[in-house]
């Protein structure tokens, strides 16, 4: 049996390591978040300008993504394929050596 301190120590490694449950979001959503960052409609490009974007691959009819951030931290998130047209398409994995760094952040000043 795990202790509550081990699944807290779980809990806090897969948080960070950017294993977090990924949330769905419409294409509109997910527009917004890459101009604007995680918490749209606050501008965190503006601050923080670090928001680096992945595509994580595609499984069960969605595709997935995840942006890095310093502030709040990692974000997963996943549109149906229905929405977004997804050239050179690949099995989903958190393997981060696999991930596609897209061309995706804050504008340049």
């Amino acid at each position: 049996m795990i202790s509550p301190k081990g699944i807290a120590a779980i809990s806090l490694t897969l948080a960070l390591s950017g294993c977090a449950a990924p949330r769905t979001v419409t294409k509109l959503e997910l527009e917004n978040m890459k101009r604007e960052g995680a918490n749209y409609g606050r501008n965190r490009w503006w601050h923080t300008g670090r928001a680096k974007w992945y595509y994580t691959g595609s499984k069960d009819g969605h595709h997935y993504f995840h942006q890095d951030d310093v502030s709040p931290g990692p974000l997963n998130v996943r549109i149906p394929e229905n929405e977004l047209h997804w050239p050179d398409t690949f099995p989903h994995t958190v393997q981060q050596r696999y991930w596609r760094a897209l061309d995706w952040g804050p504008p340049q000043y």
